[in-house]
């Protein structure tokens, strides 16, 4: 529970990055990336708008004379190269930085016990496990960089045509109409090409990580509660709590035989106690 809600918090943050997949692992990472891409495309369809009401194509074409002037072509590479300078050195580190879960795949240590190791002992780990993490850690953003450039420019026009219909049916014809005049002044023109990037500015961007202690304390505060709340749900149930017809429908999902399933049932592997 700890873990998910600290990854909750760092997706909350306006920079969530994942840290390179080993030569290891990168099946694992690979599956686990599709798995979770599944998930959210499944989540986006929350977010439909095809059976929405219609929208009048002079107020879409309007909206899209907003949209243009709010996104012009090029503005996420220019948000990239604003932050580029700031971002550049403590995400480095970070990818670098060994986790937890990777010195348990190396040592066999249970995970958790990890995470009351400190900072510097982490890095000193790291640094006897991956002496060229650093190395590693600063070709990943150098190929990183320009491919987020890329990516974020090709992104732009689908992202400019939501905002334009957002607009259209956000605003009256008359209020496009007058936000398009105001966009053709000098400071108007000037507001909206830079109203986008702002969120990028360095001072945005501070203020926002500067919350994150904030939410994550609120989040790890709210845990005692939320256990509190499932006490009356039973535990999940084990290969032992499982039905012939179950264990049969479970080993055709899985595509394994039932036999492997009742051995490992009946012979589970023996967990090794945490390291103090």
């Amino acid at each position: 529970m700890k873990q998910k809600l600290f990854a909750l918090a760092l997706l909350a943050s306006p920079i969530a990055m994942a840290a390179p997949a080993t030569a290891q692992n990168a099946d694992k990472e690979a599956a686990e990336v599709k798995r979770e891409m599944a998930a959210f495309k499944k989540l986006m369809n929350a977010f439909d708008a095809d059976n929405a009401e219609p929208i009048d194509e002079q107020q879409l074409a309007l909206a899209r004379m907003t949209a243009g002037k709010i996104l012009p072509d090029g503005t996420y590479g220019k948000m990239m190269e604003k932050t580029i300078d700031q971002m550049l050195a403590p995400m480095a580190t970070l990818i670098s930085q060994i986790s937890p879960e990777q010195v348990s795949a190396v040592t066999g240590i249970e995970e958790l016990s990890l995470y009351d190791l400190d900072e510097d002992a982490l890095t000193r780990v790291g640094a006897l496990i991956d002496p060229n993490a650093e190395k590693r850690g600063s070709r990943v953003m150098a190929l990183m960089i320009p491919m987020m450039k890329e990516i974020f420019t090709d992104m732009e026009p689908a992202l400019r045509e939501g905002m334009a219909r957002a607009y259209a049916r956000k605003f009256s014809g008359a209020q496009l109409k007058e936000l398009n005049s105001f966009f053709e002044t000098p400071t108007g023109s000037f507001y909206a090409s830079e109203s986008f990037v702002l969120m990028a500015d360095p001072e945005v961007m501070k203020a926002s990580m500067q919350a994150m202690p904030m939410v994550m304390e609120r989040m790890l505060g709210a845990m005692p509660a939320m256990e509190e709340d499932m006490k009356d749900l039973p535990e999940p149930r084990t290969l032992a709590d499982l039905s012939d017809d179950e264990l049969s429908e479970l080993a055709g999902l899985l595509s394994v035989s039932v036999a492997d399933l009742k051995a490992h049932r009946d012979n589970p592997p023996q967990v090794e106690e945490a390291v103090e």
